[in-house]
């Protein structure tokens, strides 16, 4: 005889590996970090704010075995144009295209940095360290998270 929903359900709940809320956590506090740094290479660029403007906010994530949670987000908006910087999992894979193969990778975290059309996206390579790559899949870059890097991308997007 069958399990009924409900045993069905008890199971589910006894094979689903419980997340970390350590590595939650940390993932929290290094999109934060991201935020804050982006923002600080940003107000270098303006620092009486006259020429872009930074509006944070936060985002919901529902990410399987870990219950909802939020994050930082920014926006970025220049003239009549912006960039949204987004976090979208904690869990994830990435590939990185090497001559004609590709690897792919785990990262422990995405983010998103997008203008409605195009986007980028940072993956954070390690859990214990903010260790940030830009990867273009358009254009098949892989780039180590610099400010020089970041703006040089922010750019495209806002052009």
């Amino acid at each position: 005889m069958s399990a009924t929903f409900k045993e069905f359900l008890q199971q589910k709940k006894a094979q689903t590996p419980s997340a970390s809320k350590l590595d939650l956590g940390r993932w929290k506090t290094s999109v934060k970090s991201l935020m804050t740094t982006i923002s600080a290479w940003l107000k270098e660029s303006d620092p009486s704010g006259d020429l872009l403007k930074l509006e944070a906010g936060t985002q919901t994530i529902q990410e399987t075995n870990y219950p909802d949670y939020e994050v930082p987000k920014l926006r970025i908006i220049v003239a009549n144009d912006y960039v949204d910087i987004t976090p979208e999992a904690l869990q994830s894979l990435y590939y990185v295209p090497r001559n004609s193969s590709v690897h792919i990778m785990r990262s422990a975290g995405v983010v998103s940095v997008s203008n409605g059309y195009e986007q980028f996206l940072l993956y954070r390579q390690d859990e214990l360290n903010d260790n940030w790559i830009l990867v273009d899949h358009d254009k098949h870059q892989v780039k180590k998270l610099e400010k020089e890097v970041f703006e040089a991308k922010l750019k495209e997007l806002l052009s």
